[in-house]
């Protein structure tokens, strides 16, 4: 969800929407396939349109991939202890993105379904918005149409208390303020 304005989104993240791009309506409640704003690793100074559910370069076909589970796909059980391994850095999909390609997927809130399907808005502690989420981010060209689509996914790991109290059992990474540049530099020195 991200119903904040580009007056307030330009100074929070010292960046301005890029050029060639044109604003976004307010989203209230954003799905696969649906265009929001990013930052990324290679212009960390410009606000872009990216579309959520990333297409790996190497893709024959969309794949819309909506989140990497930097808790391991191995942990079926979302168990906040898991010890094994950390898949995402293993799947061919990902492999490129975590190293060189990071974004930040900017937004106010989200919407999260507990386990007796009850929906829940999800915000940081005294509504500070908006905030980023860590992501990832991929260039495919459609081989049909020769259009070229940036696309992200969301990075998601296990569940924070609050959160497992209503049943959930993975959560979006949410990058403190202090943390979104580290993010997205680390990816040009890696």
């Amino acid at each position: 969800m991200l119903a904040s304005d580009l007056k307030r989104i330009e100074p929070r993240f010292n960046s301005k929407l890029g050029p060639n791009t044109l604003a976004i309506p307010k989203l209230y409640a954003a799905g696969e396939g649906d265009e929001t704003y990013v930052i990324t690793s290679q212009d960390p100074h410009l606000i872009q349109v990216f579309k959520f559910g990333m297409t790996p370069f190497f893709a024959h076909k969309p794949m819309n991939l909506i989140n990497a589970r930097a808790e391991g796909d191995k942990n079926s059980r979302n168990d906040p202890g898991y010890t094994g391994s950390n898949a995402i850095f293993l799947k061919p999909a990902f492999r490129k993105p975590v190293q060189f390609q990071r974004c930040l997927v900017l937004a106010d809130a989200y919407y999260e379904w507990s386990d007796q399907n009850k929906p829940y808005l999800v915000y940081l502690q005294n509504k500070k918005r908006p905030f980023a989420f860590a992501g990832l981010y991929d260039q495919w060209k459609n081989p049909d149409t020769k259009e070229t689509v940036f696309s992200f996914t969301i990075i998601t790991t296990t569940a924070n208390p609050l959160l497992q109290s209503i049943g959930v059992k993975r959560m979006p990474v949410i990058l403190s303020r202090s943390e979104e540049m580290g993010w997205i530099r680390a990816s040009n020195h890696l």
